[in-house]
């Protein structure tokens, strides 16, 4: 009999933050904009400036995850 491997953070892999679909836009939005010549790239820069959701709950994420850890 074949036994069940261990599931070793199998909740808080499960609980990892993905893209949604406005998140998904925004990054082909921001994609279009550099393709306009002179001003494509300094626009987009200037967007990324601002917060992308995504990357605040991923870094929420790994401060749980460090946290249950007992990381310092």
């Amino acid at each position: 009999m074949a036994e069940e491997p261990i599931k070793l953070f199998a909740n808080r892999s499960e609980l990892y933050p993905q893209r949604d679909d406005t998140e998904i836009a925004r990054d082909i939005a921001l994609e279009v904009v550099k393709k306009i010549p002179l001003v494509g790239n300094a626009t987009a820069y200037i967007v990324s400036l601002f917060s992308d959701p995504f990357e605040h709950r991923r870094d929420e994420w790994f401060k749980e995850l460090a946290d249950a850890l007992g990381a310092p």
